[in-house]
């Protein structure tokens, strides 16, 4: 289900490789909110966090991610929810040694205003993307 409004956007999707590109795809919706500036750092962002929420937020088979941006107060915040147990994301996140993973929150450390992570029983990863 996908609701819009002038400066929200709600996506509950099945939590499956597919969603991936789903979610990145509907923030096009939010273009004339945000600008085109932000949009592609926005898009990369929310691909790589809802990425990690379907790889690695060991939940059932059936599981949902939810979705949540609020573009507001001179930014954007987004949150990726997930049924999995939430973790606690390092001081300086970075890729593994081969350099094939790892990038997601080391990309929304990079680009984001301010992110962070809130543990279960409502695990998700938020973070902040503003202009400049």
């Amino acid at each position: 289900m996908r609701l819009i409004a002038v400066n929200l956007l709600r996506l509950d999707l099945p939590a499956e490789p597919a969603s991936i590109a789903e979610a990145r795809d509907a923030f096009g919706a939010l273009a004339p909110q945000v600008g085109e500036e932000l949009l592609p750092n926005l898009r990369l962002l929310v691909s790589e966090v809802v990425t990690n929420a379907v790889r690695h937020a060991g939940a059932s088979p059936d599981a949902r991610v939810l979705v949540v941006a609020e573009n507001g107060r001179g930014c954007v915040r987004v949150e990726v929810h997930d049924e999995g147990c939430g973790f606690v994301a390092p001081a300086e996140p970075g890729p593994r040694p081969a350099g094939t993973s790892g990038w997601g929150l080391f990309l929304v450390q990079k680009l984001a205003r301010r992110w962070g992570t809130q543990p279960a029983p409502d695990a998700h990863v938020w973070f902040e993307l503003a202009p400049g």
